[in-house]
């Protein structure tokens, strides 16, 4: 391959991981955010939100949490393609 197909590639590839980031963040957020008001029992000042995993919405919490990691792997994959062909 070629040093413009492969720069292509690694573009379309860090592109890729940089949509996929911050489309997990702002979805971990949103659901945060839908938790303060399901869980009003748990105020957010007073309480971690692994607290939060405890109780009838738990896998609320538990898909929040992947979804964190997710954005976590599409950083860090973005940030690797990034620094490989600068």
């Amino acid at each position: 391959m070629t040093s413009a197909t492969q720069e292509g590639m690694s573009r379309a590839i860090s592109t890729g991981a940089a949509r996929l980031a911050i489309i997990a963040a702002v979805s971990h957020q949103v659901l945060l955010i839908a938790l303060i008001f399901l869980r009003p029992d748990l105020a957010p000042s007073r309480h971690t939100i692994s607290e939060w995993a405890i109780g009838p919405y738990g896998w609320i919490m538990s898909g929040a949490f992947l979804l964190s990691a997710l954005s976590y792997a599409a950083s860090f994959v973005m940030l690797k393609v990034l620094s490989c062909y600068c």
